[in-house]
């Protein structure tokens, strides 16, 4: 189950208004569906959340990378960054 529009304005700080149109939006892309009186509810449809899940990481990933070139890092440094924080989250 997923948080309702104003429990989600609540926890972002967000006008519900805003909040409504997400849980919205993700219904009308597949993420997420709606049962009367019960609440809105992840899909069951595992392809669609696997597919969302990867959009949302490569868009991510991509921000990432363009932030980092922007500071002056090539693929190399990036990749030791990236390996060295592993390291750390896993200690």
């Amino acid at each position: 189950k997923m948080p309702s529009a104003r429990e989600l304005a609540i926890m972002y700080k967000i006008n519900p208004n805003t909040a409504a149109r997400v849980n919205k939006e993700l219904e009308i892309e597949g993420v997420c569906f709606m049962k009367r009186g019960l609440g809105t509810f992840v899909s069951e449809d595992e392809s669609k959340v696997e597919q969302y899940r990867d959009e949302m990481a490569y868009e991510l990933t991509s921000i990432y990378l363009q932030g980092m070139k922007q500071l002056g890092f090539n693929e190399n440094e990036i990749s030791k960054l990236l390996e060295d924080s592993f390291e750390k989250v896993e200690a």
